[in-house]
């Protein structure tokens, strides 16, 4: 799962080195746990009610913060299907920055269009 979301089709071209650009405030945040949970602005969500969830906020969001926290590969049969969730993302237009861990200090890069749909 990390090796889908680290590698240059999900990171883009600026994802070289971490840079200090924490998430910015009120942008929502989902971190996939060493567990294999998944957690949406701290609740605890699967894989198929995210982009439900993201259309639920009004407006939907321009920006979604994804982490991974910790090294290696999650437990859980879900963590696999968060792949397909986030990919999903791109239909609704919402850029994905992706971040090196649960505390959204450090940015590696980003995918997607910046701009949601009104």
């Amino acid at each position: 799962m990390l090796a889908v979301l680290a590698g240059p089709a999900w990171a883009g071209p600026a994802a070289a080195q971490p840079v200090d650009r924490p998430c910015p405030t009120g942008v929502p945040r989902i971190v996939l746990w060493q567990t294999g949970a998944i957690t949406l602005d701290g609740r605890k969500v699967q894989p198929k009610d995210i982009g439900p969830a993201l259309v639920a906020h009004d407006p939907i969001p321009a920006e979604v913060c994804f982490a991974q926290d910790g090294t290696g590969e999650p437990a859980g049969e879900q963590a696999g299907d968060l792949g397909n969730a986030l990919e999903s993302l791109t239909f609704l237009k919402i850029k994905l920055s992706i971040y090196t861990g649960s505390d959204f200090m450090r940015r590696i890069g980003s995918y997607g269009d910046a701009a949601a749909p009104k």
